[in-house]
């Protein structure tokens, strides 16, 4: 028998706008995704340049759709990248179309043969930097080239470290160690400790 109660009716089902929802938010990081910037290239410093203290030099760079950058020096030191300097003052950011920054190199800096200039989107900290060549940070020297330096053609300045493998043999060139030994560290190359 059928009631006398008018009928309600059903409430409608949520279930095609959550559907909805969930695909507009997909659409959405796959938009965020396809219109994401990338450094295409650090072009300098160039492999094994020497920046000297009190010297300005010039970062460059090349990126596509992405508005501002972080420039930084990193270290590396066995793969690993330590974050050494932002190279820009607060807010730290360059915008990225520029494609350069020029940057006076501080004595409080290490001296060093090991560093390399990370450039990543400032939007996206997260993002891994695109990073140049590697590069020395030292003081001007015109004489000849020190201990774990050389310059394979006049073992004067400029001069490029000795890779870790190797060790400093004369201010001309570095030897390849012996069998079943490598460097201590990037930096003892100047040296002849070695390691089993």
């Amino acid at each position: 028998r059928q009631s006398d109660r008018p009928l309600s009716p059903s409430p409608p089902s949520i279930a095609p706008l959550v559907m909805m929802g969930q695909w507009a938010l997909v659409l959405a990081a796959v938009a965020a995704v396809a219109s994401a910037g990338t450094v295409d290239e650090v072009s300098a410093p160039a492999s094994f340049d020497t920046w000297n203290y009190g010297k300005t030099y010039t970062v460059k760079w090349k990126v596509t759709d992405i508005e501002d950058v972080l420039v930084q020096l990193f270290r590396a030191d066995a793969g690993e990248f330590t974050l050494v300097a932002q190279l820009p003052p607060y807010p730290f950011k360059v915008k990225g179309s520029v494609g350069e920054y020029s940057w006076k190199v501080l004595p409080n800096i290490p001296r060093g043969n090991r560093y390399q200039i990370g450039i990543r989107d400032a939007a996206d900290r997260s993002a891994t930097p695109k990073y140049s060549a590697v590069f020395i940070i030292d003081e001007e020297t015109k004489g000849p080239c020190g201990t774990g330096y050389f310059n394979e053609e006049t073992g004067k300045h400029p001069c490029a470290p000795c890779d870790l493998g190797t060790f400093w043999k004369d201010t001309k060139s570095c030897a390849k160690c012996p069998a079943g030994f490598t460097t201590v560290n990037p930096d003892s190359a100047g040296g002849l400790r070695l390691r089993g």
